[in-house]
């Protein structure tokens, strides 16, 4: 049988941005996921765009562009 590590996970959201983040047991406390990697920049933009013929997806500023 597979034993799988319980994670808690909160999101924490707005009209402009939301933030994620993640708690597993072993860890001293919770960590917040970055866009960034090695960021501390945390804020994820709430805007979403798809585009239809090509079935990609964008979100903040490029989102704002389409």
């Amino acid at each position: 049988m597979e034993r799988r590590e319980k994670v808690y996970v909160g999101i924490d959201i707005n009209d402009r941005y939301a933030m994620i983040s993640y708690y597993k047991l072993n860890m001293d406390e919770p960590e917040t996921v970055s866009t960034i990697a090695g960021s501390e920049y945390y804020q994820i933009p709430t805007l979403l765009a798809k585009r239809k013929a090509l079935g990609q997806w964008y979100y903040g500023d490029e989102a704002r562009k389409m």
